[in-house]
């Protein structure tokens, strides 16, 4: 299988197999006592190694989820929503400037998308400082490593990917003029 379809993930159930979906989630049994007794019964690591690679892999993970979320939160605020706000203020005075010129000028299309991303902006910048607060509050969790690292898989993480989607959304929206980085199409076809 593919190891992600579910009909994979059927096949696993009905052969017994695991089926971690994280990494924090299979840590938590690289330790297990069967697994140190085969390592160290086939002379391939002692289990002070295993153990010391147990916590190295998930200080590792929290280490680059917390880079992540990090350069994250910058981009949003420092690029993003700046961006996004530059091109709401350009429709808002582009929809002032015709309407100057005409009440019978239509600015639907200037008012609609003006309506539309100050939404998505506002719950964008709200969501970067839930995705903050998630990055402080994983503090708490210091000195236990894999606590850690399952906090930022299953908070840290999912901010992120809320973040993310909200983004796209503006972005979809947001003149290329405007928007701060390359499209998908820009970078691959951008040769």
């Amino acid at each position: 299988g593919d190891n992600s379809s579910a009909g994979w993930v059927e096949e696993a159930a009905r052969r017994g197999l695991c089926n971690f979906r994280s990494l924090p989630e299979a840590m938590a049994h690289y330790i297990d006592k069967k697994n140190i007794d085969l390592f160290v019964r086939n002379g391939i690591v002692s289990e002070a190694e295993i153990r010391a690679r147990y916590e190295i892999e998930l200080e590792h993970y929290v280490k680059k989820l917390h880079i992540e979320a990090l350069t994250m939160i910058d981009m949003a605020q420092k690029n993003i929503a700046p961006a996004v706000s530059g091109f709401v203020g350009k429709l808002t005075e582009t929809a002032l400037a015709k309407k100057s010129l005409s009440a019978a000028v239509s600015v639907y299309a200037e008012t609609s998308l003006v309506e539309e991303l100050s939404d998505l902006l506002e719950a964008f910048v709200k969501k970067t400082a839930d995705l903050e607060k998630a990055v402080e509050d994983a503090k708490k969790y210091n000195g236990d490593n894999l606590a850690q690292a399952t906090y930022y898989r299953e908070v840290v993480f999912a901010e992120m990917e809320k973040l993310r989607e909200l983004g796209d959304s503006m972005e979809r929206k947001t003149s290329a003029q405007y928007w701060p980085y390359p499209s998908y199409g820009e970078i691959l076809f951008g040769v």
